[in-house]
This record gives C-alpha cells, sequence and structure tokens, in this order.
C-alpha cells in the first residue's frame, strides 16, 4: 500500500494506510 503513494510526500507516508486517497485528497483526510 505504502507502495502507491510517492515516497517524496510524508503526508502520503502517514496516510499509507488509506490508499484511496491521493493527491490532494490525502491532504483533506488529515
Amino acid at each position: 500500500v505504502a507502495a502507491r503513494v510517492p515516497p517524496n510526500t510524508s503526508v502520503g507516508l502517514q496516510n499509507s494506510e488509506h490508499p484511496r486517497y491521493e493527491g490532494s485528497e490525502r491532504i483533506s483526510s488529515q
């Protein structure tokens, strides 16, 4: 799952358990 998230985005790493949140979507999820 974490592989789907870009490694350069710390936000993506924190929300790696939510693969549905990608791009600006995962930022709003926090």
